[in-house]
């Protein structure tokens, strides 16, 4: 998978590599055109045609300006579109790792690595791979035009290309895994300092928040500390670079000039091989620093590779059209190391209303994530294995409304709506609701802004905002996880008994400590002692 990932990122970088370094070419090609320009006309050197020469030459940097401003442009305008695209694929691979190693690894924290990861690649595609182009050119030319001029200086340039890329092999290779740690340590030590700082009713109310700068103080320290690092190593590697050849550049100065007082050069050669060496070394430096960066790749493909790929949800090859009969048939289920079922076996039907009883932490919400194959049980939809379907068309065909619910920043109507979109017909049914009245009411109605993480929404509110998410999915199976335990009782009846009515031909899953709902369910799984104890009711009763 890993391979396919490579060849959808070169495939999605060509047109941003190619333009980048075309464009660029362009620009280095006026950059040799002033020297040229330059050497020919000292050389031709007459008094009374001065003007047109420098004319020609000041036209010459202003067509090197403009393809610079190009470039710049060309640069901003693909970031937008290259950097969209990473994060869509990349955010989609995560969606689809496994359930618990998205938990153990942690959201936040994979967020920050996939935006580190964007933002180096697209300096690669952009600046690194181009660079190294357009500066093998650069070098190339240099040498060739110098090898006219003086042979020795040319032999000279050309060995310091090797020895300078092998020199700061090891150093550079060194710095690269430094930088794969600190992206690591930063990523992990900011999804800590988020999880405390986003905790804003505790915080308030605390009379003495250093006590929140103390829990945040050994993160910040950490995140600090790395980066001290690795800028301390970076910065005995770039002196140590532009050191060494800003020695070597003086040093070709110094022959050129003694070679000019020797009368082995002319002096158009002396202005000519100077003007040459400005362009020579910097372009030698950003062979180096591409190599560097070049070498970012290999991070950031382990990341991929080992912390989402290899982290990968299993998927079936069959597409599930209708659910006619759902069996469970379990023993020893388990949540990490704890067994939280021993055994237990039920079957459910379109219609089948199954209320979920059971003591926290007995397993009741772990028993109903088989469903929609967050965790691996023997179950099986239609007498064949749920493995066997694709995860996609069992999600499309159940719904699961967890007790942890999701609030987003955006409207009222975005977390409806979570990405669909709003017609008349969703909006009228919505507006049919009793339970969402409220929000139509709001002086903005469906419009209304939601703060970060909910904060202006009450527990009730959140609930309410979730189910109504439920009358725009048409799902076949329906998982309600205490989805109204802070509604009030009769309003939370009201629900129940309307959502029965909708999808009376449905089966619908009731996890709630409220006794009450046993009254609208015909089954019932009780979890006892690690058991789960499955028995009927003949009548249900429906408002």
């Amino acid at each position: 998978m890993l391979k396919l990932y490579k060849r959808e990122l070169s495939k999605s970088s060509y047109k941003l590599v190619s333009f980048i370094t075309i464009i660029s070419l362009l620009v280095a090609l006026f950059e040799f055109v002033s020297p040229l320009l330059i050497k020919y006309f000292i050389d031709n050197f007459k008094t009374s045609h001065l003007l047109i020469p420098l004319l020609i030459i000041v036209i010459s940097y202003l067509l090197y300006y403009i393809f610079k401003i190009i470039l710049s442009k060309v640069t901003n305008f693909y970031s937008v579109i290259f950097k969209t695209k990473e994060h869509n694929r990349l955010f989609n691979l995560m969606f689809h790792m496994k359930y618990d190693k998205l938990n153990s690894l942690e959201p936040t924290y994979l967020v920050e690595r996939i935006t580190n990861s964007v933002n180096t690649l697209f300096s690669l595609y952009s600046e690194a791979i181009p660079s190294f182009v357009i500066s093998s050119f650069s070098i190339s030319l240099s040498i060739l035009l110098i090898l006219f001029v003086d042979k020795l200086l040319a032999l000279l340039l050309i060995v310091m290309v090797p020895l300078n890329i092998l020199s700061y092999k090891s150093l550079n290779k060194k710095l690269s895994n430094m930088c794969v740690n600190l992206q690591r340590v930063c990523a992990n030590n900011f999804m800590k300092i988020i999880s405390v700082t986003s905790q804003v009713d505790y915080i308030k109310q605390s009379s003495d928040t250093s006590l929140i700068s103390n829990i945040l103080e050994p993160f910040i320290t950490k995140i600090h500390k790395e980066n001290a690092k690795v800028n301390k190593f970076s910065k005995f590697v770039s002196i140590s670079i532009s050191d060494i050849i800003n020695i070597i550049h003086n040093g070709v100065y110094v022959y050129a000039a003694t070679a000019l007082l020797l009368k082995n050069i002319s002096l158009s050669d002396f202005i000519f091989i100077n003007l040459i060496i400005s362009i020579y070394f910097p372009a030698l430096n950003k062979i180096v620093q591409s190599n560097i960066n070049l070498r970012d790749l290999k991070g950031i493909y382990a990341f991929i590779s080992s912390e989402i790929i290899d982290n990968m949800e299993e998927d079936g090859n069959l597409k599930l059209e209708k659910i006619m009969k759902i069996e469970y048939k379990i023993e020893n289920l388990a949540y990490g190391n704890n067994i939280l079922i021993k055994n237990g076996n039920f079957i459910v039907e379109p219609g089948d209303i199954v209320k979920v009883n059971g003591e926290s932490g007995s397993g009741k919400t772990t028993l109903m994530k088989g469903l929609v194959k967050f965790m691996s049980m023997n179950i099986s939809i239609n007498d064949i294995p749920i493995s066997n379907y694709t995860n996609e068309s069992i999600r499309n065909k159940i719904s699961f409304f967890s007790q942890n619910i999701p609030i987003i920043s955006g409207t009222i109507k975005d977390n409806i709506l979570m990405g669909k979109t709003m017609n008349e017909d969703i909006l009228e049914l919505l507006n049919d609701k009793p339970f969402l009245k409220k929000f139509f009411t709001l002086n903005k109605g469906l419009e209304t802004e939601v703060l970060e993480n909910g904060s202006n929404l009450s527990g009730g509110d959140k609930q309410k905002i979730a189910l109504a998410r439920l009358y725009i999915e048409y799902p076949e199976v329906i998982i309600l996880d205490e989805m109204t335990n802070s509604i009030d009782e009769i309003t939370s009846c009201n629900i129940i008994n309307s959502i029965i009515k909708e999808y009376k031909d449905k089966i619908i899953f009731i996890i709630s400590h409220d006794n009450n709902t046993t009254k609208f369910c015909n089954k019932i799984l009780n979890i006892e002692e690690k058991k789960l104890q499955y028995s009927t009711k003949n009548t249900l009763n429906i408002l």
